[in-house]
């Protein structure tokens, strides 16, 4: 069972961990604190490594899901010896390999929605561990919207029809 971290007090003005000071002033913007009220520090969580990872594969899903499609068709080129065709050659008459990529691929698509709802309950979860101000916390939502939609716009993007030989 793993053991939860302590609460780790911050400086309402500046957010400096004012843990094991020896006064009651933060040295780094000077603002005044009362260990024994809880009203002049904020208090955050450290940042888990569980919640670090779920945070890092949820952000970089879209990419696995752009970059999928291409590695399948390198592996179906590297097995036939020459440039894979659509609508000639299925990924499952080449590779079991590849069925297991298709198979993994569609189960990827189905968690979409799940996983852009992670993602935003990981954007929140990292902004109130950090203490974000709402701007900062904007720009980290703004950045995770991005990342999505590029990683779609990017992928209707298909010079050499991978994507239709991937799904045909």
């Amino acid at each position: 069972m793993v053991k939860a971290s302590p609460p780790i007090r911050r400086c309402l003005a500046c957010n400096y961990s004012l843990e094991f000071l020896s006064t009651c002033r933060c040295p780094e913007c000077g603002r005044e604190f009362n260990p024994m009220d809880s009203n002049t520090f904020a208090v955050s969580r450290p940042l888990t490594r569980g919640w670090f990872i779920a945070t890092v594969v949820v952000w970089l899903y879209p990419i696995g899901l752009l970059v999928a499609p291409y590695i399948a068709w390198l592996i179906a080129w590297a097995t036939l010896r020459r440039r894979p065709q659509p609508s000639g050659d299925w990924p499952g008459n080449i590779s079991i390999l590849l069925d297991l990529f298709q198979f993994l691929y569609a189960i990827s698509i189905i968690a979409f929605p799940a996983a852009v709802a992670l993602g935003i309950i990981a954007n929140i979860w990292l902004a109130r561990a950090y203490l974000l101000s709402f701007t900062r916390a904007a720009w980290l939502h703004l950045g995770f919207i991005l990342m999505w939609v590029s990683s779609i716009a990017i992928s209707r993007f298909d010079p050499w029809r991978i994507g239709i030989w991937f799904f045909d």
